[in-house]
């Protein structure tokens, strides 16, 4: 799996504002390189033949064509001010044209975002062409089947619309793993196996960062992609 690497946000290791965190790692993650998707001298995990890189060193910049927000089903962002979610920071940091272009989107549509879907639209204020939106599942009990296949659904959908639109590069966050309270191992699960499965069956050629912010998510990916 070659095409698949990991990273860790850069909100673990500035310790600064969460605003400035955040615009600094989207910042990052969006930055095009044309000698590949990422660079690192801090490179844990690397072994020949197809396997996945570790980043251990989350200020190596990770060079993608588009990032995928974890979005809500009014796709307008976060309304919480403040909120440290990442649909709060790429929102605030694309710039009103974003909020703009889903309002947009939104009143096209008549009706909220379903679950498992995606849309895209250009990045604006970022660095990247491109923001792929999606809205995961939201647990309120026990996990079922359908909430996974919502998950599921969300990173096929992206992987999808990116290569509908020429995206090489693509970096997913931990979609509904924070407010929408989807046990992370599981999803981290479905994650890799969707996008594994996704890429074998359509021989797609498009590089997939999971951009991790928490610890934990960092040391589950690691031990699931080995």
């Amino acid at each position: 799996m070659d095409f698949i690497e990991v990273s860790k946000s850069l909100f673990s290791i500035w310790g600064c504002a969460w605003w400035r965190a955040i615009f600094s790692a989207c910042k990052a993650l969006s930055r095009r390189n044309t000698g590949g998707i990422s660079r690192g001298s801090n490179v844990a995990g690397r072994k020949k033949g197809r396997h996945p890189r570790v980043f251990t060193d989350a200020k190596q910049a990770l060079r993608v064509d588009a990032i995928v927000n974890a979005a809500n089903s009014g796709m307008l962002g976060c309304f919480v001010a403040n909120h440290a979610c990442i649909d709060n920071a790429i929102h605030t940091f694309a710039g009103v044209q974003l909020r703009m272009a889903c309002a947009a989107i939104m009143e096209k549509q008549k009706h909220p975002e379903p679950t498992g879907r995606a849309k895209i639209t250009e990045a604006y204020n970022l660095p990247s062409k491109y923001i792929l939106h999606t809205v995961g599942p939201i647990i309120t009990g026990a996990l079922t089947q359908n909430d996974c296949e919502q998950l599921a659904s969300c990173y096929r959908s992206c992987l999808e619309l990116a290569e509908q639109n020429g995206v090489r590069s693509i970096a997913f966050c931990c979609i509904s793993t924070g407010e929408f309270r989807f046990p992370n191992e599981r999803a981290a699960e479905i994650a890799i196996k969707t996008v594994s499965d996704y890429i074998t069956a359509s021989h797609s050629k498009v590089k997939v960062v999971f951009n991790v912010f928490k610890e934990k998510d960092y040391d589950i990916y690691r031990r699931l992609l080995g």
